[in-house]
């Protein structure tokens, strides 16, 4: 058995090279991204074009939008149930017009579209009622992962509310 003080005197040297060597640029992030498809409730956009096993789309209206890169994981939820993992392939940039929706009369864009109801729209800020949101077009820079190839369906995996900053993802037994 080798005496504590070698393994202290090891450790330590082990961690001041571990420390020397750690750079955010030789280590891949992980993103959890939310992929609603029809079941979304926002209102304030029209949503994205995203196919879970091959790709995810974003653009620059979304927090963190051009720290994502690629051989970054991603974890795709869906606010019940993982969808599933991969690996970032590629990532396509392209500029575009985007319409945004937002409440008449505060100017959030934190508006609910109601199906059963009327009028058919209401702010989560204002609780505002109103038939039709005000429209703006802004040009945006979009971004579309490639990550096909790593595809791991998740679906069964872990359901919420485990899914979160700390959810332990974990495969089937």
């Amino acid at each position: 058995m080798i005496p504590e003080a070698d393994i202290g005197a090891s450790r330590d040297y082990e961690l001041v090279d571990v420390r020397a060597n750690f750079t955010t640029k030789n280590v891949a992030a992980a993103w959890l991204m939310l992929a609603l498809g029809a079941n979304r409730e926002h209102a304030g956009n029209d949503g994205y074009d995203d196919s879970a096993s091959l790709h995810y789309s974003w653009d620059s209206t979304v927090q963190n939008h051009a720290r994502v890169a690629v051989g970054d994981v991603i974890a795709l939820w869906d606010r019940k149930e993982l969808v599933g993992v991969s690996v970032i392939e590629a990532i396509n940039t392209a500029s575009a017009e985007k319409v945004l929706y937002s409440c008449p009369r505060c100017g959030k864009a934190d508006i609910k579209r109601r199906h059963r109801e009327k009028p058919a729209y209401r702010c989560g800020k204002c609780g505002h009622l109103f038939a039709a949101p005000r429209q703006n077009t802004r040009s945006v820079t979009t971004y579309r992962s490639s990550h096909g190839k790593r595809w791991m369906n998740g679906r069964g995996w872990s359901r919420a509310p485990s899914c979160g900053p700390s959810a332990n993802l974990r495969s089937r037994s």
